[in-house]
């Protein structure tokens, strides 16, 4: 497929709906997983032990995010190979899938759940 191609594909009105509307999915689902990581960490991991943590998380995650930026740039920028932006999607899904599992073994003490509201 072209870059013309490309463009005529992302001009399209359903398709540009679409990105808009996943976007939209992503920005609640970021929200609502932020609220449970920090309704998790704070079950499992000492107060003095958080801070600690969330400032480890943040700087390897911006480093790991400036490396992967510099490596797209230099080495896959322009390119129309699909088959590196497929294999990127499935690094990116191993990932996930990584993430959800060590998730899934967090042991999570029982705490309050009294007092929210559905709104």
């Amino acid at each position: 497929m072209g870059a013309s191609a490309g463009l005529v594909l992302i001009n399209n009105s359903w398709v540009s709906w679409l990105i808009l509307f996943l976007f939209l999915i992503f920005s609640i689902a970021s929200g609502v997983a932020s609220v449970a990581f920090k309704d998790v960490s704070g079950k499992t991991i000492d107060k003095g032990l958080r801070g600690q943590m969330l400032g480890a998380r943040a700087t390897i995650g911006g480093a790991l995010s400036l490396g992967a930026g510099v490596v797209l740039h230099l080495f896959i920028a322009g390119s129309q190979n699909i088959k590196i932006y497929a294999a990127l999607f499935g690094i990116s899904s191993i990932l996930w899938i990584g993430a959800a599992y060590l998730f899934y073994k967090i042991k999570e003490q029982p705490g309050a759940t009294e007092g929210g509201e559905i709104l």
